[in-house]
């Protein structure tokens, strides 16, 4: 919670965007389609009652980049540009919020500006040294640009740093995507096991761990993991903008998407 939080709840709007924004925070964090709703909905009505919440807009622009990833909200790219729009107001609200910074630089990295979210991710880090969220993103950061070893080592210090943490599902997936990327196929597999461990809902789980079967070969369990994840991303194929993600390069797009063909996904 910024200063400007602590020095305000005592004013009634405050508090109740407060109680709206806590309820929100759990919400995104189950990343289910339902909840990511929920939770979006009772952060517009925390920033009607206060504008300048850096925690609701950047937690509002976490929701969306969620949505825009799973196609959940008004299409990828209109949850997209939502995700922008929050984090720069989320950032413009309170620039010492290393959370908004954070959320500013998801934005970047999944509009393929891997620099300028790492360094945004640097900034928050230098804001808040114990940010899991910044922490963990520098993870994904170097998972997606295929660099094994350092998306293991922030991820892990991600996980250090808070491992009780509802977002330990996204550091572990990470692993598993850095492993999948760097053609580790078991190693994607075994990480990957452990986030569906921390959240068996998460999507992504299954996108992973279809492709790495499909790659080793495994095809009774490339496609039940294939089918998980088309029952979260119905009609869904390899054409599709929900399999989107921040590659570093289209070598590593394309080593997913070959994992998901050789798992049974059609061309489209």
């Amino acid at each position: 919670m910024s200063a400007r939080w602590h020095a305000q709840l005592k004013d009634p709007g405050q508090l109740g965007a407060w109680d709206r924004t806590m309820r929100a925070h759990r919400h995104i964090r189950r990343f289910t389609q339902s909840d990511l709703a929920e939770a979006r909905r009772l952060l517009e009505e925390a920033i009607a009652l206060d504008p300048t919440n850096s925690m609701a807009l950047a937690d509002l622009a976490f929701a969306r980049h969620f949505e825009a990833v799973f196609g959940w909200g008004d299409g990828p790219a209109e949850s997209h540009l939502g995700l922008g729009e929050a984090a720069r107001k989320a950032v413009a609200a309170d620039d010492n919020d290393a959370m908004a910074h954070t959320s500013l630089a998801i934005f970047d990295l999944f509009s393929g500006r891997h620099g300028d979210g790492r360094r945004r991710l640097l900034r928050a880090l230098d804001l808040d040294p114990n940010s899991v969220f910044a922490r963990g993103y520098l993870g994904v950061s170097y998972a997606f640009t295929g660099d094994y070893e350092l998306a293991l080592q922030h991820c892990d210090h991600a996980i250090r740093l808070s491992p009780r943490d509802s977002l330990l599902i996204i550091w572990h997936l990470c692993k598993g995507w850095a492993a999948l990327l760097s053609e580790r196929d078991q190693e994607a597999i075994e990480f990957t096991t452990e986030a569906v461990a921390a959240n068996p809902e998460f999507p992504d789980n299954y996108a992973v761990l279809a492709a790495a079967h499909g790659h080793l070969g495994n095809r009774g369990e490339a496609r039940t993991a294939l089918n998980e994840f088309m029952r979260r991303s119905p009609v869904l194929t390899a054409a599709d903008e929900r399999l989107n993600r921040p590659f570093g390069t289209s070598a590593l797009r394309e080593r997913f998407l070959e994992g998901l063909r050789l798992a049974g996904l059609p061309n489209g």
